[in-house]
């Protein structure tokens, strides 16, 4: 053997075996993250409206569920690894979610025992209670869970006889959303000798036309006087003297004027629908991170912030922007004049929402009572069928109506809709989706190819 050789062969065994080497600990790590990642199992979701993903409200409810619930799922073909995934993601909120999942076409024989007629539909099963779900979506399985823990629905009226909107009109899709959480919703007309009735968790007088008559309004004071909870939306330029002085007791003002923002908009909307970007931090809108969207927007003020002389403990809820400002006259706005005027218009940020508690009252036995509250919206459009998906707008009002009803379990971010890929831009964002394609980024092109130019020059 040449003894040329022998070096060339050892440098080659030597790099054979670092070879192997690298690969062994190479197999390792991917081995070893395989194991990390299988015991600590995380999904990103990244597609619109985190589809895939169940939303903070779903989570709570798991939580804090107390019993067992069994979920029968009949599936069809290829639907069983979707169920699987979905009532997985349950099951690890609460240990009480056990669920089953049947082939239909398998298994007719259990399919008419429980009376299954199509593919999708669900049994739920809690003690002896049973229900069918059309298809297990999850605002249906949430809205079954809820039926299950609770012993009666919780009742809400919503105030008629003023030109309010209708539940089956204006306000359907509010309704709807009301009744997917559990609530029953019905419509009141004051005018009765009944007055409200007892079992009304909260009343909602959704944007009066005419004003009220007193021995209404003194109805209504009763009603908060033994703890009830009242929600007001008013309209700009609403001409309700009885209403406006009914509230003012409380410590609530209504402003004149209507809200103008020509910054703060939806990117080619109107500067009369402005976006309501700031909230309290309290338990309503501790969770709404983005701006809602409120059309033809009044103020609502409040007499001081905390406690006043009465005993009424006032706040604000939501503020419009920095940019906006209340236009006072009605002809100006008619005419086009809405420029900011100083001396005669106020800058913004305006209080379009305040809460107001009132104290409890002594009853026989000298022990108070249930507080009353009071919330005051200067809108009723934001929660009307064309406006309620918008921004936070469902978020804002449901968790108003969950948190005067105690029912802190239900306030969070609800599960977003995704039918059609569209996004609501405001105004500077529609300024910088154009100006950065067709300017910043030529320009950053541009200056790139100036500068490799001039280094080639600066070389040769």
């Amino acid at each position: 053997m040449n003894k040329a050789r022998v070096p060339i062969v050892r440098h080659m065994k030597r790099s054979w075996g670092w070879l192997m080497v690298e690969v062994s600990v190479a197999l390792g790590i991917i081995l070893l993250l395989e194991i990390i990642a299988f015991n600590h199992n995380k999904r990103f979701d990244l597609t619109p409206g985190s589809r895939y993903s169940l939303s903070d409200q779903t989570r709570k409810i798991l939580k804090a569920l107390d019993r067992d619930i069994q979920f029968t799922v009949f599936y069809g073909h290829g639907e069983r690894k979707g169920h699987d995934e979905f009532f997985g993601l349950l099951s690890d909120c609460s240990s009480h979610v056990k669920f089953r999942l049947v082939d239909l076409d398998r298994n007719p024989g259990q399919a008419r025992l429980h009376g299954i007629a199509a593919y999708g539909q669900t049994i739920a099963e809690s003690g002896s209670r049973k229900e069918m779900v059309d298809f297990p979506t999850e605002e249906k399985i949430i809205n079954a869970v809820l039926r299950f823990t609770r012993e009666q629905k919780p009742r809400i009226y919503f105030t008629e006889g003023h030109g309010e909107d209708e539940l089956k009109k204006g306000y359907r899709t509010l309704s709807k959303a009301l009744e997917a959480e559990g609530w029953q919703v019905e419509a009141l007309n004051l005018s009765g000798k009944e007055g409200i009735p007892t079992e009304a968790l909260v009343l909602i007088v959704g944007g009066p036309k005419t004003d009220f008559f007193d021995r209404q309004l003194q109805a209504i004071a009763q009603y908060i006087q033994r703890g009830g909870k009242v929600v007001f939306m008013v309209e700009p330029f609403s001409t309700l003297p009885r209403l406006s002085g009914f509230l003012k007791k409380y410590g609530i003002i209504l402003g004149p004027g209507i809200i103008i923002d020509k910054e703060n908009k939806l990117f080619g909307g109107d500067y009369l629908v402005p976006l309501i970007p700031y909230f309290a931090k309290g338990p309503i809108t501790g969770s709404i991170t983005s701006p809602c969207v409120f059309p033809t927007a009044r103020s609502v003020e409040i007499e001081k912030e905390g406690r006043n002389e009465a005993g009424i403990v006032l706040g604000h809820l939501a503020r419009s922007s920095h940019e906006s400002w209340i236009k006072k006259v009605m002809d100006e706005k008619k005419k086009g004049k809405v420029d900011f005027e100083p001396g005669v218009d106020v800058k913004g940020p305006i209080s379009v929402a305040v809460l107001a508690t009132t104290p409890g009252s002594a009853g026989k036995d000298e022990k108070t009572g249930p507080e009353g509250m009071i919330v005051c919206f200067g809108d009723s459009d934001f929660v009307s069928n064309e406006f309620i998906d918008m921004g936070v707008n469902k978020d804002l009002f449901l968790n108003t109506v969950d948190w005067l009803a105690q029912e802190k379990d239900l306030i969070s971010i609800r599960p977003k809709k995704y039918e059609y890929a569209f996004h609501h831009m405001t105004e500077e964002q529609g300024r910088w989706s154009f100006w950065f394609p067709v300017a910043i980024v030529p320009c950053i092109f541009l200056m790139i190819g100036v500068g490799m130019l001039m280094y080639r020059r600066w070389r040769g």
